[in-house]
């Protein structure tokens, strides 16, 4: 599991299929989380801190997808920075504030 931290840009590739975890430290309304893998979904979980980002899984409850190659905007649950956790199969990724 690997923790990235920055204002309001992380890029980053997963290592096999661990939770990464993605704060981003600057005031966020909505994060655009990137998937540059062309060929796996990347799954994900949000919240305003860390406590509030359930772990991912593979179609669980709860997790939001990328599907391969695109990018999905999802909007922060509260006022301040962004825990985005990360899920996938070796996925290169970015999360940035929207």
């Amino acid at each position: 599991m690997a923790s990235n931290s920055a204002v309001s840009l992380i890029s980053a590739t997963l290592s096999t299929t661990t939770v990464d975890t993605a704060t981003l430290t600057g005031s966020v309304q909505a994060v655009r989380v990137w998937n540059l893998t062309g060929t796996a979904a990347l799954y994900v979980t949000i919240g305003s801190t860390a406590a509030q980002a359930a772990t991912p899984t593979s179609g669980g409850d709860g997790t939001m997808v990328v599907p391969a190659g695109i990018w999905r905007e999802i909007p922060i649950p509260g006022p301040g920075g962004a825990v985005v956790k990360v899920i996938g199969n070796g996925n290169a990724y970015v999360v940035e504030a929207v």
